[in-house]
């Protein structure tokens, strides 16, 4: 009933119309950009015929559709600025347009600037999620709201994939993080989503971007406002599930124009429950045995954010910025274990274990740009940064045999210390500029050159105390030293000639990488250099059809966790390691994407992959297994989807998907093949009296990952809010995984006579009310509310007959 429930909720509707579009930039006259500008066209034959938008935080806009040619008058404003009236041609379509507004002396005192944009923005290749306008988004972590995006899901060991691509990349305000998969999720988990400005996921990002993650890349913004004035925004949010939840969120900034000042803080507070079964039966052994395993597990996690933004704008030309963030998360957690095993015939035997854990994960991260901007869109931006990651994680260990009191004299303990070190540090430096640009025609460069080294230490310590009743005192210690560099150069030509566009890039990197241990030095050693090659054109035939052809090469590297051979035993039958002779991966791809009457995209896409990295859970008998990666045979992928809004609605803002894909997983004992399907939803109600209603979901009939082969799951969450006092409080009482659908059944792709099943289950259906207030603002005592009409090929701009 669940997934039938899930499945009508989904359900797609297909609908209308073209688009002509007029599109541009607002920018100031110290040439930056101008966010929630209004732009109101009006013909000057009927001005009747009306069109409303706003600008984006970069300053561009797109107003779309458009019926009818001829003259019209484009009218701009924003506070604090004089009005910019222009005429305007529109008998070729897509003409660019650049606005430049002056500074307005004549300013009051005291305004609040509300604003209503719109959550979700799509366009062929690219989603963006503004968090900001997602009260829903607002009450979970930056690691589900990643769930909102169209086609992104989360594996059983936390993968984030695009549309069942895995090799997805997480950045950082356009950083790549330099994290273990395990310490970015503990970092994404305790960040609250209303300390987030927005998150871009993007399928064929540029040159200039790191060629890794074969699946593209996710980039998640932090909250940083560009205003004058003060300007400040609080939140605060709590939790229940089977234990109370907390996030607080403080974010302050000031403007002038000379200085631009940020600061952030956030506290998160989140116990959470998993219960996982996991069942084994080898039917080749004499007695057929069997085991079955019952963990749960208590995870309290504290978050602490600060961050410091400062920017320094000289004149037109230059400016300073300084970003500097600070993360603390503390996570103690308790595990109890259960293991039975048995054969036919035989008594069974049980053993208890018990872990009390300590994870506490310190990174500190500072980056210093420098802008110069030269004539008219020449721009030149060097960046140089550090990054500091501590983390320490210490494992208490009794194991238990019968009889299961205190003072048995078969129990063991061990206590394990798995300490890390890391220095990172960055460097980037990137040219824009246009080489001409026209009504119809335009041509702009990139290039570029970056620079990434970093390293890092572990001295692991595994100690047991007692064994089976008997003082030891057995120490065995593991060190890795890693080292690794990636160095690029890039460059990248974006051409439009009339009905063509073309955007076309080369990026080189160097990489070297290197990891010692106390036995083995230069255990992991790698040389490196690859070409990353991506192109990407696009045809408009006519306002109703256009066509976009991609190709990219792209690359996965792997972890230091994953190269690291260090064992670390997560129960009495389990452990994990890295291994140290894994390789990167590397993809082609190739996406057709063709677009109908300007909003519906239909994609087809093909991946050829080279020494897949696989992270795999292999049997060593009844009572012993462990995880660890390992590079798989070269596999071809295809992927397809329909993703489309249902226009015509002002007031219900969607987008709606569905997607098929094919993976396949071989090796020497087993072949398997699985086509898979997904849907995805988003849907924000506008409704009277300030009310407001999100619903998102997404659903996915099961996949292969890696050799886990798992069945359908999927997630609907649901926010309504209000807003009050003239916009500045908001209120919204959400709930996450409504029908408690997110947990994960696994089967193991092994040998036949071998059967490994994999149940987990944790609190994911959340409720949460929070409270968001809006205060400070530029200096006017008129107070300004606009709604924002902001357009995108799924919300176009508003006709306003009048």
């Amino acid at each position: 009933m669940k997934k039938i429930t899930l499945l009508l909720l989904l359900f797609l509707s297909l609908p209308l119309c073209a688009q002509t579009q007029l599109h541009g930039t607002v920018r100031d006259t110290q040439n930056q950009a101008i966010g929630w500008a209004t732009l109101v066209l009006q013909a000057i034959d009927n001005p009747k015929e009306e069109y409303v938008t706003m600008s984006e935080e970069d300053g561009s806009f797109t107003i779309a559709p458009i019926r009818n040619k001829g003259q019209y008058k484009l009218t701009s404003s924003f506070i604090g600025y004089k009005n910019n009236v222009q005429l305007l041609s529109l008998d070729v379509p897509n003409t660019p347009i650049h606005l430049i507004l002056e500074n307005d002396d004549t300013l009051l005192d005291e305004v609040l600037i509300t604003s209503h944009r719109k959550a979700l923005k799509v366009s062929p290749g690219k989603a963006t999620l503004a968090v900001a306008q997602s009260n829903l988004a607002q009450t979970q972590s930056a690691y589900d709201v990643l769930k909102t995006l169209p086609g992104v899901t989360i594996s059983q060991n936390g993968e984030l994939k695009i549309k069942g691509k895995s090799g997805v990349t997480i950045l950082l305000d356009g950083q790549p993080t330099q994290l273990s998969a395990e310490q970015l999720k503990t970092i994404l988990k305790g960040t609250p989503g209303s300390t987030l400005q927005s998150i871009e996921m993007l399928n064929n990002p540029p040159a200039s971007i790191d060629a890794s993650g074969t699946g593209g890349v996710i980039n998640i913004i932090s909250k940083k406002k560009l205003a004058q004035g003060f300007y400040g925004t609080f939140n605060t949010s709590m939790g229940m599930s089977n234990k109370i939840s907390t996030d607080q969120a403080l974010n302050l900034g000031y403007g002038n124009e000379h200085w631009s000042f940020n600061f952030l803080y956030s506290f998160s507070y989140t116990p959470d429950r998993l219960r996982e079964n996991f069942e084994k039966r080898d039917f080749a052994s004499p007695k057929q045995a069997w085991l079955n395993q019952i963990q749960h597990s208590l995870l309290t996690s504290k978050s602490h954010v600060a961050q410091v933004d400062v920017t320094r704008t000289f004149n037109s030309k230059h400016s300073l910025r300084l970003a500097t963030a600070l993360d603390y998360n503390d996570t103690p957690s308790a595990v109890h274990t259960q293991t039975t095993t048995g054969e036919l015939g035989s008594n069974t035997q049980q053993v208890l274990q018990r872990n009390n854990s300590k994870n506490k994960l310190s990174t500190f991260k500072t980056d210093l740009f420098y802008t110069l901007n030269g004539r008219e869109k020449e721009r030149w931006t060097t960046s140089i940064g550090m990054q500091y990651v501590k983390s320490d994680a210490t494992d208490a260990i009794v194991e238990q045999l019968p009889p299961f009191i205190r003072s048995n004299e078969n129990s063991s303990r061990q206590y394990n210390v798995y300490p890390s070190d890391q220095n990172a540090f960055n460097f980037k430096s990137d040219y824009q500029n246009y080489l001409w640009e026209e009504d119809s025609s335009s041509a702009k460069i990139e290039v570029g050159v970056k620079s990434n080294y970093t390293r890092l230490q572990t001295n692991e310590r595994l100690q047991t105390l007692v064994q089976h009743g008997s003082i030891t005192n057995k120490q065995t210690k593991s060190q890795f030293e890693y080292k690794t560099g990636v160095h690029a150069f890039y460059g990248s030509l974006d051409i439009t000639l009339d009905k063509w566009s073309i955007l076309a890039g080369l990026r080189g990197e160097y990489t070297h990488i290197q990891g010692d241990t106390l036995n083995h030095k230069k255990l992991v050693k790698q040389n490196y250099f690859s070409l990353f090659p991506s192109i990407q054109v696009t045809y408009m035939a006519s306002e109703n059809y256009s066509i976009m052809a991609s190709y990219a090469r792209r690359i996965e590297r792997p972890e230091f966790d994953k190269l690291n051979p260090a064992v670390r035993f997560l129960n009495s039958s389990t452990r994990s390691m890295g291994n140290p002779n894994l390789q990167p991966e590397y993809a082609h791809t190739v996406e057709v994407t063709q677009q109908f009457l300007g909003f519906i995209d239909v994609t087809l896409g093909y991946s050829r992959i080279t020494d897949p990295m696989l992270y795999s859970y292999f049997n060593q008998g009844i009572n012993q297994a462990y995880f660890t990666s390992v590079n798989g045979k070269n596999r071809s992928e295809w992927q397809a989807s329909l993703a489309l809004p249902i226009p015509g609605f002002n007031w219900w803002e969607n987008y709606h998907g569905i997607y098929f894909y094919n993976t396949k997983f071989d090796n020497t004992i087993i072949k398997e093949n699985k086509n898979s399907i997904g849907l995805f939803t988003y849907n924000n109600f506008k409704l009277p009296h300030n009310f407001n209603v999100e619903v998102s979901g997404w659903y996915q009939n099961g996949g292969i990952d890696s050799n886990f082969k798992y069945r359908s799951l999927g997630e609907i969450s649901l926010g309504i809010s209000k807003k009050f006092l003239h916009d500045s409080f908001t209120a919204t009482l959400a709930v996450s995984d409504l029908f408690k659908t997110g947990g994960f059944r696994t089967t193991i792709l092994e040998h036949p006579d071998q059967q490994t099943n994999f149940n987990l289950k944790n609190d994911m259906r959340i409720f949460k009310f929070g409270v968001t207030y809006n205060f400070g603002g530029k200096n006017k005592k008129a107070e300004a509310e606009v709604d924002d009409l902001s357009p995108s090929k799924n919300h176009p701009a508003i006709k306003v007959v009048k």
